[in-house]
């Protein structure tokens, strides 16, 4: 003690001293640094001509955050003498043809790195080379690689009679690394897929050395650099696809000598620069998609000369100057879209050649000028966007001729203006009209009016508006122009607009408005008059401007009719030119809509190995009426909520994305037939607070008011409102600032919501809902959310089923996630024919079953999309369901023998509840399960698969 204490006071003084000395003695290299935690070798690969030649190899410890471990010391070896030799420098020798591997083990640590050497050999080294510089032992599917199996039975590896390799496929296999250029010496192939996988760095110009080469596809991959001026040479070519890259530079206008190419795909990339016009020599091309890049310029009339194209996008780029009219010589195109650019003048009236042509994508640009009355000639239109631009004019009678026709947008167009023409209600089948910020308005006429209500979506301007005096009702939000539906069974306020023909000090006199149900009287509201002067406009900004009255939820019923009497007594001077009664004669219909309730089940999420259970505190008492739904209730068209709480969720996923296809895949399970709203505490990986199925039933969302009601409003068919950048902005937003252009009304604060408030589904602040949007929303709500549909999607019992489930990932790239075998009630995607498959074969490629559908597009996932589906399991399938294959414009996705995704998936037997999802997890007993109240909780059924069903699965 007596020591210790007489060492203490230099304590103090000796630290920094020591720890300046152990930093200079790091500095300097003098064995103090950071344990190694990893080896690199570089090059990373190798390949050496003939046998003599070498090469000097270098490794490099490094720790744990990726630094550099000072005076590391290697040992090095060859993995086969025969092909490479090594010294204790690491210098490299070739020995002989084959591959091999060179390794660096670091000696104290005893940890290793290693880089693959190719000594020039046959095809088959290559492929052994290739599987060694991808990460081959990580690989999805590789069976039979590295084997002395005939190299066709190599999974992806196709070849001639003459053993040549003619075709390597190995898409979305988990392939990660740098394009080795020794890739170019298979000079055979026909055929190089590698779409979808974990590819860096440059494309290797070698690749340009595959003469023979039909197909190089190698999209959805994360490759760097320009995109090789060599391509030019390969003559044979057919399919060009690199698209959802991060590459750069300009278009190699070297790609106009492919004189085979059909199908040229670069979108998703940062390409720049202008589009060559040598393009336009590409005679055979049918598909020519290079949306979603920073292209400028102009688009080359030379692209004209097209005449085999299908297909033309170069959509979301920077593109300037006007639409060529050469493009109207494209007689076989079926999708013309050049949206989100710069592009000027006047649509040419060209394009009303286009006979086959089948969607029209023009908007947000600059165009200007009158549309011309030639595109009445696409009799296959189905889908017209001119949204957006700077058009004027009326709309030309001829576009009532377009019989296919669907989806008609020309919003935001000021100049536009003048009565609808008559001849529009000839197209039966249009199902959506935009015509807001524009001057276009519907006719009076009786029969265009009848239409015109037919048109599920139609947001068009009366031509006769009413002066004077005016009312509505209003729940949420209301607009004089565009009467939004109310909702049955809740209050409003009747808001009374007096308006007098010249400036008076006359204050607002009182008002009696009657309401009717069925002819008979059910409701009359007398308002006494109000101080306020008369105003001589509709101010809506104000309620001291205007006579108000609460309206009871029980007087808001379908088939409403309403009588409002202004100054009923005739005090006021008729000089005033104030509107006695509205309507003139005959009452006003009020549309009153009845709203089925809104099923909600809320699934809390816990992180497995995560403290936080946080968002237990938030849903276990949790109620229709909480705060936390307010926003829910208030600006979506909610009439009833009816609340379910899930029991908590065990999960290894933090990934929002994931988070809402395992809410989705719950809902399945377990026979839903409401929505299903996955939550859990923020941070969530995936950039976002909330995720949605558009026009679906599941989301995910933080436990934050204002994100729950914007995700559930995803699921009402509403996309985004442009203010914040989202992507996916619906293109029939009235407002180009994403506000709600409507007055709204706070019954909680009986106050006012400004019509410059940012709309729910923008991503500004603060929010309300515009009329576009809770109109919308609730009629989609009806048609989706009747009675006889939701039914109709719980009738069926449990049975045993298959579980299939997956969807298009944010890259771009299709994908399926493990199949289980479960009871559960059966059920198929929508929109069966869609452009999606999955198929179920045996081992020797015989159907078991086959589905086509459509997947639910995800707002917020870049692209992504989501499918679940529960097949009533066939008879054989236990025994023979060898692969499960996911096709779709994306590509192809796989299931088989060979997957690894290990996935637990944990039931409650008795209630039928999912209760954990577990990633990458053997199955589990109940007590290595780390649920929330796991002690009192009886066992839980655990079911596991790796890509296909188990056979003890299938006995189940």
């Amino acid at each position: 003690m007596t020591y210790r204490g007489a060492l203490m006071p230099y304590r103090g003084a000796l630290m920094p001293l020591l720890f300046l000395v152990a930093v200079s003695c790091e500095e300097a290299g003098f064995g103090l640094s950071a344990p190694v935690a990893s080896v690199r070798v570089s090059p990373a690969s190798v390949v050496l001509s003939t046998p003599g030649d070498t090469l000097r190899l270098t490794a490099a410890a490094q720790d744990a955050r990726g630094g550099t471990v000072a005076n590391a010391t290697f040992r090095w070896a060859s993995s086969d003498t025969s092909v490479v030799a090594v010294d204790g420098r690491g210098v490299a020798t070739a020995v002989g043809a084959g591959a091999a591997a060179v390794i660096a083990t670091e000696r104290s640590s005893g940890l290793t790195g290693t880089a693959p050497v190719l000594v020039a050999g046959g095809p088959r080294d290559v492929l052994l080379h290739l599987h060694a510089v991808f990460g081959g032992s990580a690989w999805t599917r590789s069976g039979n690689w590295g084997s002395d199996a005939p190299l066709d039975t190599w999974h992806g590896v196709s070849t001639d009679d003459e053993g040549r390799v003619i075709g390597l496929e190995l898409s979305d296999n988990g392939l990660a690394g740098s394009i080795p250029p020794v890739l170019g010496t298979l000079s055979e192939l026909r055929t190089l897929d590698l779409t979808e996988n974990d590819l860096t760095g440059p494309i290797p110009r070698a690749l340009a050395d595959l003469r023979h080469l039909r197909e190089l596809r190698l999209g959805r991959n994360d490759l760097t650099g320009p995109i090789p001026r060599a391509f030019g040479n390969l003559a044979k070519l057919e399919a060009l696809s690199l698209s959802s890259n991060d590459l750069t530079g300009r278009i190699p206008r070297e790609l106009a000598n492919l004189a085979e190419l059909r199908d040229l795909w670069l979108s998703g990339n940062d390409l720049t620069g202008s589009i060559p016009p040598e393009l336009g020599d590409l005679s055979g091309l049918e598909s020519l998609i290079v949306r979603g890049n920073d292209l400028t310029g102009r688009i080359p009339p030379e692209l004209g000369r097209l005449s085999n194209l299908r297909t033309l996008s170069f959509s979301d780029n920077d593109l300037t100057g006007p639409i060529p009219p050469e493009l109207g010589s494209l007689e076989n195109l079926t999708g013309l879209s050049l949206s989100r650019n710069r592009l000027d003048g006047p649509i040419p009236p060209e394009l009303g050649a286009l006979s086959k042509l089948e969607q029209l994508w023009l908007y947000l640009n600059d165009l200007e000028g009158p549309i011309p009355p030639e595109l009445g000639r696409l009799s296959a239109l189905d889908l017209l966007s001119l949204a957006r631009n700077d058009l004027s004019g009326a709309l030309p009678p001829d576009i009532g001729r377009l019989g296919r026709l669907e989806y008609l947008n020309v919003t935001a167009n000021g100049g536009l203006h003048g009565a609808l023409p008559m001849e529009l209600a000839g197209l039966d089948g249009l199902t959506t009209l935009l015509a807001r910020g524009t001057g276009l308005c519907a006719p009076p006429d009786a029969d265009f009016q009848g239409w015109l209500r037919g048109v599920e979506d139609a947001q068009v301007a009366p031509c006769e508006r009413m002066t004077g005096s005016r009312a509505y009702v209003i729940q949420t939000v209301q607009s004089l122009d565009y009467p939004v539906p109310l909702v049955a069974g809740e209050q409003a306020l009747l808001r009374v607009f007096v308006v007098a023909g010249h400036a008076t000090d006359e204050g607002i006199p009182p008002v009696r408005a009657t309401f009717y149900l069925g002819g008979i009287e059910t409701h009359r509201a007398e308002i006494p008059a109000q101080p306020t002067r008369i105003p001589t406009w509709i101010a809506e900004e104000t309620l001291e401007a205007t006579a108000n009255a609460l309206i009871p939820g029980a007087v808001v019923q379908p088939g409403l009719e309403m009588v409002v009497e202004i100054d009923p007594d005739g005090t006021l001077d008729p000089e005033l030119g104030v509107t006695r009664r509205i309507p003139e004669t005959g009452r006003t219909p009020v549309d009153v809509r009845e709203m089925p309730a809104l099923d909600l089940t809320v699934v809390p999420f816990l992180l497995r190995g995560d403290p936080d259970r946080s968002i237990l505190d938030i849903t276990s008492g949790l109620t229709a009426e909480d705060d936390l739904l307010w926003p829910t209730r208030t600006l979506l068209p909610v009439a009833r909520l009816d609340l379910t709480v899930h029991e908590s969720v065990l999960t290894s996923s933090d990934d929002g994305l994931a988070l809402l296809r395992e809410t989705a895949a719950i809902r399945t399970m377990e026979g839903g037939s409401g929505h299903y709203l996955g939550t859990r505490p923020w941070p969530v990986s995936g950039g976002f607070a909330g995720w949605a199925s558009i026009g679906g039933r599941v989301s995910f969302a933080i436990p934050d008011s204002t994100v729950i009601a914007h995700e559930l409003g995803h699921n009402m068919s509403l996309r985004h409102a442009p203010c914040g950048d989202p992507d996916g902005v619906d293109a029939g937003f009235p407002n180009t600032r994403g506000i709600t252009g409507a007055w709204g009304y706070n019954f909680e604060h009986g106050t006012l919501r400004s019509s410059g408030r940012y709309d729910l589904m923008s991503y500004c602040h603060p929010r309300w809902i515009s009329d576009y949007g809770f109109a919308k929303a609730l009629r989609y709500r009806l048609e989706d959310e009747a009675p006889a549909a939701v039914a109709a999607a719980g009738a069926a019992a449990p049975a045993p089923a298959l579980l299939l489930w997956g969807g298009v990932d944010e890259r771009g790239s299709l994908f399926l996630e493990p199949a289980f075998v479960v009871s559960a009630p059966p059920r198929l995607p929508g929109g069966g024919g869609g452009p999606y498959q999955v198929t179920g074969r045996t081992a020797a490629g015989a159907e078991l079953f086959s589905i086509r559908f459509d997947m639910e597009p995800v707002a917020d996932g870049n692209g992504a999309s989501l499918f679940v589906a529960t097949l009533p399991v066939g008879g054989g399938w236990a025994d023979s369901l060898a692969q499960i294959r996911l096709t779709g414009p994306e590509g192809v996705a796989v299931l088989d023998e060979s997957s690894d995704r290990p996935m637990a998936i944990l039931r409650d037997p008795a209630s039928g509840r999912v209760r954990g999802i577990l990633r990458g997890a053997p199955p589990l007993t109940l007590a290595e399960r780390d649920l929330a109240s796991a002690a009192t909780e009886p066992g839980l059924d655990v079911l596991f698969s790796r890509g296909l069903p188990g056979a003890s699965a299938w006995r189940r």
